[in-house]
């Protein structure tokens, strides 16, 4: 997908130290106002294989919260997309112990790109062309663009280690509008290859 950039470098991670607000209208600007259906990638560690795991908590508070703690009305809907997700494949949500934890997080990355610019219009005959309507000469045109992204990490508890990344991201083209459809469509897309839980 053009436009598209899942890498890090550069990326500015927008977690519970960034205002609710801010979170919230960028992560549906990357899923509501892009050009396309968002991309989603997603990488896993070979040992989350299936009846591996059973339970499952919610990492406290997600890093689309306030940073005082109280929830946001994003991650009220992240922990519920994610919530049905992961009970259709069995797993059992905890409040303490659990065998896995479920975080999410946004970020915006501001790109630049270069495009050719035609001159076109009326010109005089320089160069042995002819009065008249034609392109004059190319230039580089400096374009700059945002691309949201919408993270969802699972860590192995016990293990300490991530065994599941997910990513939605593209570029962003319009103002901010909320599409609740759009993120749940994302959630889902992000969960639709997760391995069954022992309790399935």
């Amino acid at each position: 997908m053009v436009g598209c950039n899942l890498g890090r470098p550069g990326a500015r991670r927008l977690g519970w130290r960034q205002s609710a607000a801010g979170a919230a209208a960028l992560l549906a600007a990357a899923l509501s106002g892009c050009a396309s259906t968002p991309r989603v990638d997603v990488v896993s560690d070979p040992s989350l294989v299936p009846g591996r795991h059973a339970t499952y908590r919610f990492h406290e508070p997600l890093h689309t919260d306030r940073e005082t703690g109280e929830g946001t009305v994003l991650s009220q809907r992240l922990r519920s997309l994610a919530a049905r997700e992961l009970a259709a494949r069995g797993c059992r949500r905890v409040d303490g112990d659990a065998d896995l934890e479920v975080n999410f997080f946004t970020e915006m990355e501001r790109r630049f790109e270069s495009v050719p610019d035609d001159d076109w219009g009326f010109h005089y005959g320089y160069w042995n062309y002819p009065f008249g309507y034609w392109a004059g000469y190319r230039e580089l045109r400096i374009r700059d663009y945002s691309v949201g992204t919408l993270h969802l990490d699972v860590v192995d508890v016990a293990g300490r280690q991530l065994v599941w990344e997910a990513a939605a991201a593209d570029r962003v083209t319009s103002a901010f509008e909320y599409d609740d459809a759009d993120i749940a469509r994302a959630v889902a897309r992000m969960f639709a290859d997760f391995p069954a839980c022992s309790g399935n």
